[in-house]
């Protein structure tokens, strides 16, 4: 299964368009560039914007795919 939505880079003040796929113990993260902005993934959101997460959100807005 999968989705779309947004989170926002609280650095930056950035909104960042993400592909969501559900997996077993957890969801895969991928960039997208076009389309409606969907639901805002807030639990995400909060995970990707701790210091400790910071290269997993640089990750993401480089265009590569993460597992939270």
């Amino acid at each position: 299964m999968q989705t779309h939505g947004y989170i926002i880079d609280k650095k930056t003040k950035e909104k960042i368009k993400i592909l969501i796929r559900q997996a077993k113990y957890g969801r895969h993260l991928k960039m997208r560039k076009s389309g409606t902005d969907g639901s805002h993934f807030t639990d995400e959101e909060f995970y990707l914007n701790e210091d400790k997460q910071q290269s997993k959100l640089q990750r993401l807005k480089d265009g590569g795919s993460i597992f939270c």
